[in-house]
């Protein structure tokens, strides 16, 4: 076997469910970039390559979390079904967000024509708009960053409210053994 690939059906498992979280991270942060564009009233241009990007990549999540679906105990896979559902309306719902923006900005293209043969004052300077793309990216990657240990924290309380829980049902397991009365013949 060559280095990328499993060894074992655990390991094949094990990869799979590590690509869950990060399909979903890329997901919140295409998402996130599109709300900000249309939050902030901006450019259309790259929204139709986002939203197409999203959707490749909810197929591409849906498609693994079918394949878990199989390999998941039922109550894991209930719980992670209705996390990618939530994914899914999100999608949906920046999807239809768009076409309101791409609506309420029908005729602005040749308004900016105009605007920028007429005004010349709004000309940016090459080192303005490095300095402007800079901080876009910038503050994109820490909203990406942001996204991620958003994530993280999130799996943690799940992982430690199913710690709790279980602790709980060990508790109740010893408890209800301790309360028994003993047969007495």
């Amino acid at each position: 076997m060559s280095d990328g690939e499993p060894e074992t059906p655990a390991e094949d498992f094990r990869l799979l469910v590590a690509k869950r979280p990060k399909l979903r991270r890329q997901i919140t942060a295409a998402i996130n970039k599109i709300t900000a564009i249309i939050t902030s009233g901006g450019p259309r241009g790259g929204l139709t390559a986002l939203l197409q990007h999203v959707e490749i990549l909810v197929n591409q999540a849906s498609s693994l979390q079918s394949k878990l679906s199989a390999l998941e105990t039922e109550e894991e896979c209930e719980r992670q079904d209705n996390i990618h559902l939530g994914y899914i309306e999100r999608f949906g719902q920046v999807s239809e967000a768009s076409k309101s923006y791409y609506a309420s900005r029908r005729d602005e293209a040749a308004v900016v024509g105009e605007q920028i043969v007429e005004d010349e004052e709004e000309d940016l300077s090459a080192s303005e708009v490095g300095r402007r793309q800079a901080a876009l990216a910038e503050a994109q990657a820490r909203a990406d960053e942001a996204a991620e240990n958003a994530e993280r924290a999130r799996q943690e309380a799940e992982e430690a409210q199913l710690a709790l829980q279980r602790l709980n049902l060990e508790e109740d397991r010893m408890s209800s053994v301790s309360q028994r009365q003993p047969n007495p013949y």
